[in-house]
């Protein structure tokens, strides 16, 4: 008598799906730290861009003879009594930036919500954006309790 055989045994297939199944368990979670750092990498980038863009728009208004040194936007409108920085492109952080008058960041507070960064006056990499790394960025699903909101950080400085 001859035995056709198609397709695989119950047991074949549990051996499979019992591999899969550790792999997966092994490698979640480096896929998801992965993802969190790539996000934190492009929250670092925005705020960069910020310190960038602030600094600069500091000088322009310097040169037309206005004394801006503050900028601000909490949920993506500009603060009472502050400039807004046009920021087209950029994931919508909340943020205040102070710029001292050398042309460098005097103070920072950033977040949106998942990340946040603050500078204050005298850190060296306040003076050049990119000095600041991924280490810099508190995840706040870490260190929830280190969480802040920009309007408060705007009643702090005045």
């Amino acid at each position: 008598m001859i035995k056709n055989k198609k397709g695989f045994t119950l047991i074949e297939l549990l051996a499979v799906i019992a591999i899969l199944a550790i792999l997966l368990v092994f490698a979640l979670p480096n896929v998801i730290q992965s993802m969190r750092n790539a996000k934190k990498s492009t929250f670092l980038e925005n705020v960069q861009s910020i310190m960038t863009n602030a600094v600069t728009q500091a000088r322009v208004d310097a040169s037309g003879r206005r004394k801006v040194t503050t900028y601000c936007r909490i949920d993506g409108n500009g603060c009472v009594g502050y400039e807004m920085l046009d920021l087209t492109g950029t994931k919508t952080i909340d943020f205040i930036v102070k710029v001292s008058s050398k042309y460098t960041v005097d103070y920072l507070a950033a977040t949106d919500g998942e990340f946040q960064i603050e500078l204050l006056s005298g850190d060296p990499k306040a003076e050049d954006p990119t000095k600041l790394s991924i280490e810099d960025v508190v995840d706040l699903s870490e260190n929830s309790n280190l969480k802040f909101t920009v309007e408060e950080k705007k009643n702090a400085l005045g």
